[in-house]
């Protein structure tokens, strides 16, 4: 709602779960090399990047990874509302699993899908929406990712 301010729970810049505490914006990336990267940014541009994809082998794995993102966020505080700005790099390189994200270029022949989540939370109750919806509660459905292509 318009001048309703944004919610920004206190996290550390860099992987602090805490930041789903309060509005955040999730990038969901599957490539045809990882299944799949999760990029969380909160208004104050804190990220936690995780490579979902090694979840299973545990959280602490999952942490490991580093997106590299270049993120930049703005918070307009009278209309209540903030913005992103990302560039998110990739590579075709497995040689270093831990940065980036592991992928060509996406296309017609090898797509990535994606989902772009966002979560306000207010004490009235949660809002989110997704552009992808999932039919399900949560973002985590990878089945109903849209398809990302660049031509």
């Amino acid at each position: 709602k318009k001048g309703d301010p944004v919610n920004i729970s206190k996290s550390k810049p860099l992987d602090d779960s805490a930041m789903w505490h309060g509005d955040a914006v999730d990038i969901l990336l599957e490539t045809p090399m990882n299944s799949y990267y999760q990029i969380a940014v909160n208004p104050e541009g804190s990220i936690c990047d995780l490579n979902r994809g090694e979840w299973h082998k545990g959280k602490h794995k999952a942490f490991a990874w580093g997106s590299e993102a270049d993120i930049k966020t703005s918070i307009n505080k009278e209309e209540g509302f903030w913005t992103i700005e990302a560039r998110l790099p990739f590579t075709p390189s497995t040689q270093d699993p831990l940065h980036e994200i592991i992928g060509s270029a996406p296309s017609k022949e090898k797509p990535w899908f994606f989902n772009i989540c966002r979560q306000r939370i207010r004490e009235a109750g949660n809002e989110t929406s997704s552009f992808a919806p999932t039919g399900k509660k949560g973002f985590h459905h990878r089945l109903k990712f849209g398809k990302l292509i660049v031509e």
